[in-house]
């Protein structure tokens, strides 16, 4: 960690035990969020736990070292170095390994290692202008600092193209168990083809999410179309269809399904969208969650959803915020 370059994919995976752990999942299964996790791991001051973000405590502790091999400066040398440096703050005192002290140490050394080594004239310059940049950094875990400032960008439901039909799909699951699924069928011109809301108490999140595409795709195939458009706010699922299986064992055999349904169309696309751009299927999902019946398959649009659906068939864009 504080010596060498971890891989995204490996600290995924750890940040990944640290959320099970925090949220209390049990194997193969998903409990719903309450809190993104970039909200847990902001100080305490700001309503977080305080943890640490593995890339970012990584990137930090190997900055020096970046620094000098950015330098030039060979890996082993640099390793000497810093033996050697250490070792005289113990026996001199701390105040020996301010910047020219390093600086007049690193070309000792390399005198030591290079044969006609020549210390470079600008060096001492280079390496005040970079620990000028840390100073001026800001510090994130400042509790004195301003909170961050959000910036608004503008996105919309987009029609499809010409021949095609376009299924959103979403789940919902309430804080009493409750839970459920919806999805909606659009042509070219956004106009309502059909919908599906279906009750789905104690599934998890992402199986709700997996179910309202699977009931989406199946409704639009029954009713004769084989041209479709699947979109949904769930990147885990667009992925697991994209790669065409799911390391979830709980959403597995809804991804089989899903994929047969697909093999049997003339096309087929899977795009993620912002949730923002998804409103009608989450008001589909959320009459599912809050139904009694187990399916319903609508041909109208339901009471309470035709702004919804005039805002997306023009195509009015609604801010979706972004930290800077």
């Amino acid at each position: 960690m504080q010596s060498t370059r971890i891989p995204h994919v490996t600290c995924s995976e750890i940040e990944k035990l640290q959320r099970n752990f925090v949220w209390g999942h049990p194997d193969n299964e998903r409990k719903p969020h309450h809190v993104g996790w970039k909200t847990v791991c902001s100080p305490k001051s700001y309503g977080g736990l305080g943890i640490k973000r593995l890339a970012v405590m990584n990137n930090a502790a190997n900055g020096p070292i970046d620094l000098l091999c950015a330098l030039g400066v060979p890996i082993l040398k640099i390793l000497f170095m810093f033996c050697v440096i250490v070792s005289m703050r113990r026996k001199f005192g701390k105040n020996l390994c301010t910047p020219p002290s390093l600086l007049y140490s690193l070309a000792r050394i390399s005198a030591l290692f290079e044969e006609g080594f020549v210390r470079p004239s600008n060096a001492h310059a280079r390496v005040m202008e970079y620990i000028k940049e840390v100073n001026c950094a800001k510090d994130i875990f400042d509790s004195n600092r301003l909170p961050g400032v959000r910036e608004a960008t503008l996105v919309a439901w987009e029609k499809p193209s010409d021949g095609w039909i376009k299924v959103n799909s979403d789940g919902a699951c309430k804080s009493d168990g409750k839970a459920g699924c919806g999805a909606i069928l659009r042509d070219h011109e956004g106009r309502w083809i059909g919908g599906i809301a279906r009750n789905l108490d104690g599934c998890s999140v992402i199986r709700t999410e997996a179910w309202g595409a699977f009931e989406g795709i199946k409704l639009a195939s029954d009713m004769g179309y084989k041209r479709i458009e699947l979109e949904s706010d769930s990147n885990c699922l667009v992925t697991s269809i994209i790669m065409g299986f799911s390391n979830l064992m709980e959403v597995a055999d809804l991804i089989e399904e899903i994929l047969l349904l697909v093999s049997q169309l003339d096309g087929f696309r899977v795009k993620h969208r912002w949730r923002e751009t998804n409103s009608c299927a989450d008001f589909l999902a959320n009459l599912g969650a809050s139904s009694s019946l187990e399916r319903q398959i609508l041909l109208h649009p339901p009471a309470g959803m035709e702004s919804l659906l005039l805002a997306d068939c023009l195509g009015i864009q609604v801010p979706r915020g972004s930290s800077l």
